[in-house]
């Protein structure tokens, strides 16, 4: 089967700022995650979760998040590689690139030797589900695939309809450009779900939790709100 390859890197994660890094860990793990790596148990300044399926990294800072960030051995080829496919990016350093996706989506790329990459098992959230794709809210999703597919991503899924979306994947990350700009950006999980996950997710209290359900009382969708700001829609998998 012929995997697509983008052209920002080998591997990624979603870059999160938090004001405090404890307070984003205990509501992430809530959702399935757990923490690969970290500087201190009582003061950290980072720390790295997965779920199985994608990495996540608090930091103690302040940038535009959530940011997609990428990792590459050569940095310099990647800006080249950018600028041949006509994606604008700006380097920071020798070691750093930045550039805005559709629907203003941050991107970073920083150098990071692929034998020492750290790249997701693939299973699935215990908790949470499966994982759709990071979704972003555009004005146009054919200016966004356009764009996305100068940057080596390749269309998965497409759907028309009055909010058209189009899933897109460059073998790394997976995006999901919606057709509807009010809708920011999230991470987008699709579980069974049932009361019990429900009562878990809403007893936690640094998640602000938003339930939708059915004419029969079914939970359909669950929109959870992070403690930095992160924003996870759970839909119902029939």
């Amino acid at each position: 089967m012929f995997v697509p390859m983008g052209i920002f890197g080998h591997s990624s994660r979603l870059a999160l700022a938090t004001s405090d890094v404890i307070a984003s860990v205990s509501a992430w793990s809530i959702l399935g995650f757990t923490v690969l790596a970290t500087d201190s148990d009582t003061d950290p300044t980072f720390a790295r979760l997965t779920d199985g399926q994608i990495i996540v990294t608090l930091m103690r800072d302040s940038f535009p998040s959530p940011m997609l960030a990428y990792f590459s051995a050569a940095v310099a080829r990647v800006a080249q590689r950018a600028h041949d496919k006509g994606v604008l990016v700006t380097r920071v350093s020798d070691t750093e690139l930045r550039a805005v996706g559709p629907g203003g989506l941050p991107i970073v790329v920083h150098y990071a030797d692929s034998a020492t990459a750290i790249r997701p098992t693939r299973e699935q959230n215990p908790v949470i589900g499966y994982h759709n794709a990071l979704v972003v809210g555009v004005d146009d999703v054919e200016e966004a695939r356009i764009w996305a597919e100068r940057a080596g991503f390749l269309v998965e899924v497409q759907t028309g309809g009055s909010i058209p979306q189009i899933d897109m994947t460059d073998g790394i990350s997976k995006v999901a450009f919606l057709g509807a700009p009010q809708a920011g950006i999230a991470l987008s999980y699709s579980t069974d779900i049932d009361e019990e996950l429900v009562q878990d997710i809403t007893a936690e209290p640094g998640i602000r939790v938003t339930v939708s359900r059915d004419s029969a009382g079914q939970a359909t969708l669950i929109h959870c709100v992070m403690p930095e700001g992160t924003r996870i829609t759970i839909a119902h998998d029939d």
